[in-house]
């Protein structure tokens, strides 16, 4: 079985949730427990095979098929696609998973939101596939600027 996935790699860990889609589980954890306003947030994302065969995961070209939900399930829910893209080039990566194996990433979030305001926000991961789409919900904690060590 083939799933399609788009995701940007970088880099992290820390606040995790997990999400369930079928064929993949989604655990999403940021690198901190809380981020000052205009600092960089990168997600480490966990895909897990939770079938008994392997599975091909294509995580496609950057990171144009997933997208974020802010509020999910509020009357304030509101759809993120990717605002900002950073360039750079655009990669293929495949992979085959066995059963229970793991295939770890990291996306930069900023390039779906850039909090202005100190607060928790909640997201929800999504990542559309051809039969399902896989889901993982996570916080992000906003504080004021960080002071410069």
């Amino acid at each position: 079985m083939k799933i399609p996935v788009s995701l940007l790699i970088l880099g992290a860990i820390a606040l995790a949730s997990t999400g369930y889609g079928g064929d993949l589980a989604l655990k999403v954890e940021t690198q901190q427990a809380a981020y000052g306003i205009g600092e960089p947030v990168v997600l480490h994302c966990v895909f897990t095979n939770e079938t008994d065969h392997a599975v091909t995961v294509d995580l496609g070209y950057n990171q144009q098929a997933i997208f974020f939900v802010l509020n999910p399930g509020s009357p304030t829910e509101k759809k993120l696609p990717i605002a900002v893209h950073h360039g750079g080039m655009s990669v293929r990566d495949q992979q085959t998973l066995q059963p229970k194996q793991n295939l770890s990433r990291f996306v930069v979030f900023d390039q779906w939101f850039r909090p202005v305001a100190q607060g928790d926000y909640q997201f929800e991961f999504h990542l559309p596939m051809e039969q399902q789409e896989v889901r993982a919900p996570f916080i992000l904690h906003v504080v004021r600027r960080m002071r410069p060590t």
